[in-house]
């Protein structure tokens, strides 16, 4: 979002109409400190705190955090430069496919398995809205993503291909 991108009618009715759409969003962005008070609070419930990064500062960021993997969003599939710089940190990473193409996907995977110092990469299968792929979506990715990721071990009762 840049400086001059002007806000959606829904944002002027329920934000500050003066405020531009970057000054509304830099407001609901977490602190170094709430992601720190976030991981304390994981850490004392017995919950896995890991968080999807958008950028390479808040890449850096979770890292520093000691992060035991990284979600990717699946807006971020196709900006594969950000997906070979997550991956360059070594870490396990679970990125969302939505409803990207297959094609899409397949070239994600390469580029984070050519810059990758580990590799393992969980390309979990979901829908715009967090919900699992429609079956049909599903059984027809099944057979094509079997016969080109054939290296892979296929989990496909949790919706996802684990590479």
């Amino acid at each position: 979002v840049s400086s001059t991108a002007p806000k959606a009618e829904y944002q002027l009715a329920t934000t500050d109409a003066s405020e531009s759409q970057l000054e509304m969003l830099r407001k609901l962005e977490l602190s170094p400190a709430a992601h720190l008070e976030i991981q304390a609070f994981c850490e004392d419930t017995g919950i896995l705190f890991i968080s999807t990064p958008f950028d390479k500062g808040s890449a850096d960021l979770l890292s520093s955090l000691g992060v035991p993997a990284f979600k990717i969003g699946s807006g971020e599939l196709t900006s594969l430069p950000f997906l070979e710089y997550v991956a360059r940190k070594g870490k396990p990473m679970i990125v969302s496919t939505g409803m990207s193409y297959l094609s899409e996907v397949d070239e994600a995977v390469r580029a984070v398995r050519g810059a990758a110092v580990a590799s393992h990469v969980d390309a979990a299968s979901s829908e715009s809205g967090g919900r699992m792929w429609r079956i049909s979506w599903l059984t027809s990715v099944r057979v094509t993503s079997q016969e080109r990721f054939l290296s892979s071990r296929m989990d496909w009762e949790n919706s996802r291909v684990c590479w």
